[in-house]
């Protein structure tokens, strides 16, 4: 069976007003059909609504489903609607409905029945027929206390349609930088998503994002369009189920300004520059930002300990919060010296400063850019959700951490890095210690000679994924020439990685050279106290660290060219379906080399 897992995930308020402590599981039967959404006072009133209890025979109208966080109400039209009322009283609401293999929706139920009630869990059996005739069933399931319905497809039910009007729809990228798609810019009436687990459609007024979790890559996605210009939005994703264990989880993160949006001028790069936005709770925020690639890059948002001082950076995986300057000075191998682009203040407020065109990949940050919660700190709120929480509450915590590829986020010291090598040669020999301690010395060299050979591997292994992929789009091209123009940009990308490396190697050196280098040290100065050792320890260091440094350089950029390459190959697939296929391996040979990077690629900046 493949089951499909709806949620509403509340950031402040329950689904039912409250009525003392929060309400468990509880079913009804409103006794007559309705084609109009419910108010949020018929929800709280339920008048002329039937409490059911197990073993209930079919319903006489439709079925309403709470578990104290979320209300379901299944309507005999056949849409579904999952509804939050947060303490404004306002309504959010997201529905769906079932599909049949022909792509038309379930137009009637005629079985609307309570099947199931557990201890955790109620169960509602659903069957009707799309205006074809098609029949079409399913199981919906409602957790006690969890945010997702849970449907189990059942004969005809082919895929779920989540209507969500957006202008942004997000695929979060774990490994490189999101896929960010802006519907006025896609002409097309509709089109297929890259499958990467999951989906975001930014929408409401800054206050819903609409999640749909994928357990496999293999099940498609379409997404439909309408409207013109500036009023363009995606209005809806239809999700297969998939063919083995297809199950889809979709949930609804809502809260005032739980996303936010804004463009910038070029006018604007190089400047601090607030962005209309309060952090409405401590998260780790995600800024993407549009650059002059015609990608977008993902930043962590910086958070602010007090008003002056120093920032904190989120981690991932449970790793110490990296402390940052007041001045957000950093350096990145991949980028070189910066002002960190995106912070919040004490206040909560946000902030931006893009880059402008400068540093070593010559970028600026210009045109829209989104934020959105992708992960919790531990003072985030138990009530506040983010985009990982979504996933941990469906997929659970093993599939969870094998989808985001927690060991492969690992980032990999090997060895001593070659300032460190400097540092402690350069000292020891200035105290003129290198006789009595040259069994140290000869350990800082085997340090050296690892770290030299590992960042050499990452490097190899960058050029090795450029080779392939150059050669496979060759191919690829020969078998359908009219891609030939569509794969051009992946391969002006694949092509930078020869390109920076081959700029660099009179510095990087060979294998060999760094071989020789080495014996060289062990000749001439391994436990030598001589007047002119310390003098030619220090030329030595130099000309190693001149080596490990143009590495870390040239494999932070290696990585950087990658994170592109897999991001382009995601807009390609939504841009030309007969592409896909092509493009979907580029992004997942992708991932394989970007994983278990060293410690000096810069892996999320």
């Amino acid at each position: 069976m493949h089951r499909v897992f709806v949620g509403l995930l509340l950031l402040a308020a329950p689904a039912f007003p409250q009525e003392g402590k929060t309400r468990g599981l509880a079913a009804w039967d409103t006794g007559k059909s309705s084609a109009e959404a419910l108010a949020p006072a018929a929800l709280a009133a339920k008048q002329g609504w039937t409490a059911l209890e197990k073993d209930t025979p079919v319903l006489k109208g439709d079925a309403v489903l709470t578990n104290g966080r979320i209300s379901v109400v299944v309507r005999r039209n056949g849409s579904t609607e999952i509804y939050a009322m947060p303490e404004a009283g306002t309504v959010q609401r997201t529905r769906i409905t079932l599909l049949a293999a022909s792509g038309d929706p379930v137009a009637k139920l005629d079985k609307l029945a309570l099947a199931e009630v557990a201890k955790g869990s109620l169960t509602l059996e659903i069957a009707g027929k799309t205006s074809k005739g098609a029949a079409v069933a399913a199981k919906l399931r409602l957790k006690k206390g969890d945010p997702a319905l849970e449907t189990e497809p059942g004969a005809g039910a082919a895929r779920l349609r989540v209507e969500a009007p957006t202008r942004y729809t997000v695929f979060p990228d774990f490994f490189a930088d999101d896929i960010v798609i802006d519907a006025t810019k896609v002409p097309i009436a509709s089109i297929e998503a890259p499958s990467e687990n999951f989906l975001l459609h930014l929408g409401g007024k800054n206050d819903s994002i609409v999640m749909a979790v994928f357990e496999n890559r293999e099940q498609d996605v379409k997404l439909s369009l309408a409207g013109d210009g500036e009023k363009r939005v995606f209005t809806a994703s239809d999700i297969e189920y998939g063919a083995k264990n297809g199950k889809i989880w979709v949930a609804l993160l809502e809260g005032a300004s739980i996303w936010h949006t804004m463009t910038l001028q070029r006018n604007q790069v190089g400047r601090v520059v607030p962005i209309g936005w309060k952090m409405p709770f401590r998260a780790y925020w995600r800024v993407d930002f549009s650059n002059s690639f015609e990608l977008f890059d993902s930043w962590d948002m910086l958070l602010q300990e007090k008003e002056g001082g120093d920032f904190v950076r989120p981690t991932w995986f449970g790793e110490p919060l990296q402390k940052v300057k007041a001045n957000r000075q950093m350096f990145d191998a991949a980028i070189g010296g910066m002002n960190y682009p995106a912070f919040v203040d004490a206040q909560g407020g946000g902030f931006v400063q893009p880059f402008p065109e400068k540093g070593r990949m010559e970028i600026s940050h210009y045109g829209p850019l989104v934020v959105y919660p992708i992960n919790r700190l531990p003072e985030t709120p138990l009530e506040a959700f983010t985009v990982v929480d979504i996933m941990r509450n469906t997929l659970g915590v093993g599939p969870c951490e094998h989808i985001l590829d927690v060991e492969g986020q690992k980032q990999q010291l090997q060895g001593r890095a070659t300032c460190s090598v400097r540092v402690e040669l350069n000292d020891m020999y200035e105290a003129k210690q290198g006789k009595a301690r040259k069994a140290d010395a000869e350990q800082f060299l085997k340090q050296g000679e690892t770290f030299v050979a590992h960042i050499r591997g990452r490097i190899n292994g960058y050029a090795d994924y450029g080779h392939k992929m150059l050669q496979f789009l060759a191919t690829k091209k020969k078998e359908q020439p009219a891609l030939a123009a569509t794969f051009a940009p992946l391969e002006k990308l694949l092509g930078e990685i020869d390109a920076s490396i081959a700029s660099k190697m009179d510095r990087i050196k060979t294998p060999d050279d760094h071989a020789k280098l080495f014996a060289q040290f062990r000749k001439d100065l391994l436990g030598s106290d001589a007047p002119d050792a310390t003098e030619k320890c220090k030329q030595w260091c130099e000309a190693l660290v001149d080596v490990g440094g143009t590495q870390d350089e040239l494999v932070a950029h290696c990585r950087w060219v990658v994170k592109n390459v897999r991001q382009k190959a995601g807009l390609i697939m939504v841009q030309d379906p007969k592409a896909a296929p092509i493009a979907l391996e580029v992004r997942a040979k992708a991932q394989e080399v970007l994983r278990n990077p060293s410690a000096h690629e810069s892996a999320r900046h």
